[in-house]
């Protein structure tokens, strides 16, 4: 008869013993006896428990530029009957080694898992791996004009999604949104991270030219018809830069200092481009008014006698509109109505009035329409 036995404790029975599982050494003792012979016989099973199967990585993450290999440190089991079974996003590979090389395009995630044919459990490690992020910038001048208003539009080329952040010296600058750069020199970080955190930065220089002032100004500050020639000035002079000036929209000159002469009063559109050598440019325009600056002449006396000689008495006016003149004598009666085509031949109703002085009052419309009011004396002698 049989017994199996551990010190004290009574196991089991019979020829054959099953028990388990044990996760270290054990000592089992079986005892023989007949119910005769003595003592019994007795014999000791050593039951040796081998290490469970563990398997790790190198790193559980991990960015890289182009490629890397995967590295596993098993350990427990049976060393000699390792068996690597390899997954690629679910995918087994045909590998059985505990180093694999890989170069995946975009994030992915690499599972092995250790057996040794005699372990009952397996081990599984699960490795996430992801190509440093692979991006474009979007479109952006690196040399441009002040003002420039820059809005960075990064995009992943790759199938994986990227979180974009942007820095402008100290600040951070939100992507997708406008920023204006006053003229000078700037260095931009831009920064593409994934889901493990794997991150790329991006450069980006730009500089930024200022742009000329194309304001202007002219003399004389009120030109007119006596002082028809007008001298134009720029008020921001530097070397090299190109001048374009126009008139109502025609090109008249490309000096700096051009002047114009002007043969009519008017109100008139004057542009300037500028142009400096780092190609930025501007333009503004002002209204210039030349005045008509009407002259009138009052003869002081006519001779209406009929010689054909200073017969008949008319203002004689300059720069106007229009012209209307009236004649009274010294007790303020109206004798005579005219205009600049009509004159006075000193009569009263077809009646001949007397030598003397006659008042003179005229109204006339300049150029731009303003009422003006003279008023004078004249000497009828016959």
């Amino acid at each position: 008869q049989f017994s199996w036995r551990n010190g004290s404790q009574l196991l089991g029975s019979g020829n054959a013993y099953s028990n388990g599982p044990y996760y270290s050494d054990a000592d089992v003792f079986v005892v023989l006896s007949d119910g005769c012979t003595r003592p019994n016989d007795t014999a000791r099973v050593r039951i040796r428990v081998r290490p469970a199967l563990i398997l790790s990585g190198a790193a559980d993450a991990l960015c890289f530029e182009t490629g890397t290999t995967l590295r596993l440190r098993p350990r427990g089991g049976i060393s000699t009957a390792y068996r690597y079974r390899w997954f690629e996003n679910g995918q087994e590979l045909a590998v059985n080694d505990s180093v694999l090389a890989i170069t995946p395009s975009r994030l992915g995630v690499y599972t092995a898992v250790l057996e040794d044919a005699c372990s009952e459990a397996s081990d599984t490690v699960r490795i996430s791996v992801s190509p440093k992020p692979r991006f474009n910038t979007g479109p952006y001048s690196d040399t441009s004009c002040a003002p420039y208003n820059l809005t960075l539009q990064p995009a992943s080329v790759t199938a994986d999604a990227y979180n974009f952040s942007a820095f402008a010296g100290s600040q951070i600058w939100p992507v997708g949104t406008a920023r204006t750069f006053a003229a000078g020199q700037y260095r931009i970080l831009l920064v593409a991270s994934d889901a493990l955190a794997c991150a790329d930065t991006q450069v980006l220089d730009l500089l930024v030219h200022p742009r000329p002032d194309a304001a202007f100004s002219w003399t004389p500050g009120l030109p007119d018809l006596d002082n028809p020639l007008v001298r134009f000035q720029p008020t921001e002079i530097r070397s090299g830069t190109q001048y374009a000036w126009a008139l109502d929209g025609r090109a008249f000159s490309s000096l700096q200092n051009p002047e114009y002469l002007f043969a009519d009063t008017g109100f008139y559109r004057v542009r300037l481009r500028v142009q400096n050598v780092e190609g930025c440019a501007d333009t503004s325009e002002q209204t210039l008014r030349v005045e008509a600056n009407y002259r009138l002449f009052l003869p002081n006396s006519f001779t209406p006698n009929g010689d054909g000689l200073n017969d008949v008495y008319m203002p004689y006016a300059k720069g106007i509109i229009s012209m209307r003149f009236t004649i009274y004598n010294r007790w303020g009666q109206l004798l005579f109505e005219g205009d600049d085509k009509n004159g006075w031949d000193g009569r009263y109703r077809g009646q001949v009035v007397p030598e003397g002085v006659y008042v003179v009052t005229v109204s006339l419309k300049n150029r731009f329409g303003y009422r003006v009011f003279e008023k004078g004396e004249v000497s009828l002698l016959r």
